[in-house]
């Protein structure tokens, strides 16, 4: 059974209870920890911390034994219309951690790594009151209503991975993900009939269920001579468990005439959430020995996971729920570029643009999740405090994106629109 319903792609928060993340793409942080974000994501063959270990742990052979905290404000801005004038999310600053370590098992060949990273996240808190809606008995008048529409994802990796570097000019590495991700959504409305008798449709699954994952990426660096060095990655899918809730009186309403195409009664439901492969191609330049530029190609494999969502359970009609929310795959081209200052500062800047997997038709099966972000610039610093001590900070700011549609067989317009801003501390301490 088919719905294509303004309330869902479930998509939303990020790591231990945070409600989204980072500058995305799709629900996707584009960038982990502070030296990341200050080359807007451009570092598959430029790493510089032990951060790498997630986006390309081959990564690890060229870095110093070190280990690195990060904490980031961010603070994205979005806004939404269902049809009734635009609202906004009610909750809008969050905090993200990260915390990476990689030491070297010999000083020439092998590197081991790990950490415990936030990587995907986006999410909204709407509450929408008077919103109008159809009387549930006489679809022909409308009747004043409250509306709560709310999604988030809490989605965290472990990695643990090695790198191997056979010589001077190459280095392998491979990385195990193990992932925890938390998923809650409701889309509900609720008020009273003209006869005074109260009526609430809707699904309302937001206490958070958690699913647990497995993945791995390979990696690769070669340096070309001093002056190139080129770098790739392969993410493999993240395969999760089911998420599962024990829920009562759950509806579907059709959405332009408030009826209710499907109800489920008291029972479990269930549904899964992968995450998607990836590929990502690179190269770094250094035209002198104080500037770094580096360029990198991302390919995301959205279509595969969020092409349509189904919900299972004891619904009281034949099949279950499956919300087509058809996400497309994203492209993402990166730049950034790094300057020695002198011997205790480096100064770092970038752009990013990443395709929305969200087209404009699609629109109103995805108004829980703006992942329409496009362009993203960074800016950055790492200040050498002592020998083993070094402050890092990062800024992004995801320019503002507007999309705009209508209720397919309707004249109602709808819209969601995204804009986002983060600034982040990282502190280093380098072993030896």
């Amino acid at each position: 059974m088919r719905y294509n319903l303004q309330l869902l792609t479930i998509v939303a928060s990020i790591v231990l209870s945070i409600s989204t993340a980072d500058a995305t793409v799709g629900y996707q942080l584009n960038d982990i920890g502070q030296y990341e974000l200050g080359m807007s994501g451009a570092i598959v063959a430029a790493p510089g911390d032990a951060m790498t270990v997630i986006p390309n742990p081959a990564g690890m052979a060229w870095i110093r034994g070190q280990g690195d905290a990060a904490a980031e404000i961010f603070n994205p801005t979005r806004s939404a219309s269902f049809g009734q004038g635009d609202i906004g999310s009610h909750t809008n600053i969050y905090g993200l951690p990260a915390l990476g370590w990689m030491v070297p098992v010999d000083h020439h060949q092998l590197f081991l790594g790990g950490g415990i990273f936030g990587t995907a996240g986006l999410g909204v808190n709407y509450t929408q009151q008077p919103y109008f809606v159809p009387n549930p008995i006489d679809s022909s008048k409308i009747i004043p209503a409250t509306l709560n529409a709310y999604s988030s994802i809490s989605m965290m990796i472990m990695a643990l991975g090695l790198a191997w570097k056979p010589s001077s000019k190459w280095s392998i590495g491979i990385a195990l993900d193990a992932a925890d991700e938390s998923v809650g959504f409701q889309e509900t409305t609720s008020g009273n009939m003209s006869n005074g008798f109260p009526f609430s449709a809707g699904m309302n699954f937001s206490k958070s269920a958690n699913a647990y994952g497995i993945g791995a990426t390979l990696g690769v660096v070669y340096k070309v001579n001093k002056l190139v060095t080129l770098g790739a990655s392969y993410r493999s899918p993240i395969f999760f468990t089911p998420l599962t809730w024990q829920e009562t009186n759950e509806s579907v309403p059709n959405p332009v005439t408030g009826q209710i195409n499907a109800t489920g009664s008291t029972g479990q439901y269930s549904m899964r959430l992968n995450y998607p492969q990836q590929i990502a191609l690179g190269i770094a330049v250094h035209p002198t020995q104080k500037l770094l530029i580096s360029v990198e190609g991302q390919w995301i494999n959205w279509n595969s996971t969020l092409n349509n969502v189904t919900i299972y359970g004891p619904w009281t009609q034949t099949g279950n729920i499956t919300m087509d929310t058809n996400w497309k795959n994203s492209w993402i081209g990166s730049i950034g570029m790094q300057y020695i200052i002198n011997s205790w500062l480096v100064l770092r800047t970038g752009y990013s643009y990443g395709s929305s997997p969200i087209s404009k038709v699609d629109l109103y099966s995805n108004l829980l999740a703006p992942a329409i972000v496009t362009n993203q610039v960074t800016a950055g610093a790492t200040e050498k405090i002592s020998r083993h001590w070094q402050l890092t900070e990062g800024y992004m700011h995801a320019f503002k994106n507007t999309a705009r549609s209508i209720i397919s067989g309707t004249d109602i317009p709808i819209n969601t629109s995204l804009a986002e801003n983060a600034f982040g501390f990282q502190m280093n301490y380098i072993f030896n």
